[in-house]
């Protein structure tokens, strides 16, 4: 972790998953606290694609995690 926390590159895409994965939240809770269909469907879209980008950057950071703790 020490390796990847001292490159801002990383530490910038950190911040902006935990940014994206707020806006996630909000949306959700949005969405279920209306009780209501969605009417725009480019929410939906921006809600699916924001779920699915958070999903694989999670995945990329943890196989970088996994190389720099094999690295000696």
């Amino acid at each position: 972790m020490a390796k990847l926390s001292k490159n801002p590159l990383y530490c910038l895409l950190i911040l902006t998953y935990c940014l994206l994965s707020a806006m996630t939240v909000g949306m959700l809770l949005t969405i279920i606290v209306e009780l209501e269909d969605p009417k725009d469907p480019m929410v939906v879209l921006i809600l699916i694609g924001s779920i699915i980008f958070l999903i694989f950057f999670a995945y990329w950071v943890c196989k970088k995690l996994i190389e720099e703790s094999k690295e000696p």
